[in-house]
C-alpha cells in the first residue's frame, strides 16, 4: 500500500498490527518488497 491512506485509516491500523500490510513510498521498494513476497516459502 502506499503512504496515503487517509480513507481507510481504521483498517489499514487492524492489517499493520497483524503484519498483514506492506506500505512503500517509492517503486524501487515496491519491487523488493514483491521479490520478498514472490521467494518467501
Amino acid at each position: 500500500m502506499g503512504p496515503h491512506t487517509f480513507n481507510f485509516k481504521d483498517i489499514c491500523a487492524r492489517l499493520e498490527q497483524a503484519s498483514g500490510l506492506i506500505t512503500v513510498t517509492d517503486a524501487t521498494t515496491l519491487a523488493k518488497e514483491v521479490s520478498s513476497l514472490l521467494t518467501d516459502a
